[in-house]
């Protein structure tokens, strides 16, 4: 599930940041450095970093292009990227797809799923749920 979730990322991500319409001409020979070489070649991102991976391992690690056009700064697998609120979405489709799973519910204290403790501002006796991850704070 995380390398479906992973490459609908990497897809979205591309297609956003795309002016124009692009169709690369895949071979199934083709290795898969070469096909993302051809789409960051037709691209308009200015650098990109592509990874593949399972719970156990990176299966694949590549960086195209560069983080710093003006400075010739390469774009490496640990260069940082802005994702603005991209974030959002995805985080709902996982959430959507661990549902749908059964591996959680909306009824689910977070607490239960992460790795420190989040103390609701309003009602410290109130677990936050998931449902409430979807629902907008407003203040006293």
């Amino acid at each position: 599930m995380r390398r479906i979730l992973l490459v609908l990322f990497l897809l979205l991500t591309i297609g956003a940041c795309q002016r124009r319409a692009f169709v690369p001409s895949y071979a199934k020979e083709a290795p898969l450095t070469t096909q993302l070489q051809e789409i960051y070649e037709n691209g308009h991102l200015p650098g990109l970093a592509v990874a593949i991976v399972t719970k156990d391992s990176t299966l694949f690690q590549q960086a195209f292009g560069y983080a710093d056009v003006a400075q010739q700064v390469a774009y490496t697998p640990q260069t940082q990227q802005n994702i603005a609120s991209l974030s959002k979405t995805f985080v709902g489709i996982v959430l959507m797809k661990a549902i749908e799973a059964n591996k959680l519910s909306l009824e689910t204290p977070i607490n239960e799923l992460l790795p420190f403790e989040v103390v609701n501002p309003y009602a410290s006796a109130q677990p936050i749920t998931v449902r409430h991850l979807n629902e907008v704070v407003r203040p006293h």
